[in-house]
């Protein structure tokens, strides 16, 4: 917990993390900005945006100065999903989605993939879908769903 902590209040570890170690990976520039050197580009790359607060990373040379302060702004105007805390009960509908799990184990992965014709298949995983039940579990989730929101 004291690491997530830090990886989250502590600048210089969160850039550490994210960029690599100053010299080496990046230089700072003299207006505090930074610019990646080839060894960062080309062995040491993380995904920002998947762990702790980038709001604590250092500039690129090219961002603009209030970046972090525009992603503040979009952060609080985003919108509250419709749906969130709905939590559908499959406990009605328990056999149907065994079937329907079934069904796209044998059908998505060639279809995901490429590796068959969906002109042919599609209409095979649709048909077999339908008579697993799909529509009773879509029937299912709707009226739940509208129960839940009635409540709101």
């Amino acid at each position: 917990m004291e690491f997530l902590t830090l990886l989250n209040t502590d600048p210089y570890l969160r850039n550490l993390v994210d960029k690599g170690i100053e010299g080496v990976h990046y230089e700072k520039n003299d207006n505090g900005t930074i610019k990646d050197l080839p060894a960062r580009v080309d062995r040491y790359n993380v995904p920002s945006y998947s762990l702790g607060n980038f709001f604590i990373l250092d500039l690129y040379e090219n961002d603009p100065k209030d970046k972090w302060d525009k992603f503040e702004e979009f952060n609080k105007s985003a919108k509250i999903a419709p749906t969130l805390g709905f939590h559908f009960n499959s406990d009605p509908v328990r056999s149907e989605l065994a079937s329907i799990t079934n069904i796209s184990k044998e059908f998505y992965p060639a279809l995901a993939t490429g590796s068959v014709d969906p002109e042919e298949y599609l209409p095979k995983y649709n048909k077999k879908l339908k008579e697993a039940g799909i529509d009773k579990v879509l029937k299912e989730i709707q009226k739940q769903f509208d129960e839940w929101k009635s409540k709101q």
